[in-house]
């Protein structure tokens, strides 16, 4: 029994790691989307060279994370072989892998999640650098600039399951 209960919560840790990181991929892509939607709406308007400029850089940066955090090139099951996984496959192939199993969590299990954590650290550093500080301060760009700022969407209260 204690083999299922140690199997159940490592599953509910692999669960919640990947919650947060649909979380931060859905809030990088709603930030990023309003960034492209201002660039376009001011192309053309001599006081928003600045704001084009930094905004570009910050739609770049939230696109390279979220490349790092999901595949949105594979469509069906054969597009996997021409495009590498990413992060939140692998912890969901770690989590049906984890849940599957009939001995309780292997260690192989639980030295991948250690890598997947490791690798996720970095990436949700990442994101909170770019929709915190550097968000705020090109959302303060864009007020000095005479634009309207970006939305931040506040992240769920509760986990989505």
């Amino acid at each position: 029994m204690a083999d299922y209960v140690a199997q159940d919560a490592f599953v509910a840790e692999v669960a919640a790691e990947l919650t947060a990181i649909h979380r931060a991929a859905t809030r990088n892509d709603d930030v990023r989307g309003q960034i492209e939607g201002l660039l376009e709406r001011i192309e053309g308007d001599e006081r928003g060279e600045a704001v084009q400029e930094s905004g570009t850089a910050l739609a770049n940066d939230l696109e390279v994370v979220a490349d790092s955090l999901y595949q949105n090139r594979t469509v069906d099951g054969q597009t996997v072989i021409n495009f590498p996984t990413r992060l939140k496959f692998q912890y969901i192939f770690l989590h049906g892998n984890a849940g599957g199993g009939e001995a309780g969590v292997s260690m192989g299990s639980r030295d991948v999640l250690q890598d997947l954590r490791a690798r996720w650290s970095v990436h949700q550093a990442t994101t909170e650098e770019l929709l915190g500080p550097r968000l705020d301060a090109f959302n303060q760009l864009v007020r000095d600039s005479g634009f309207s700022v970006i939305i931040k969407i506040p992240a769920p209260r509760r986990p989505i399951s």
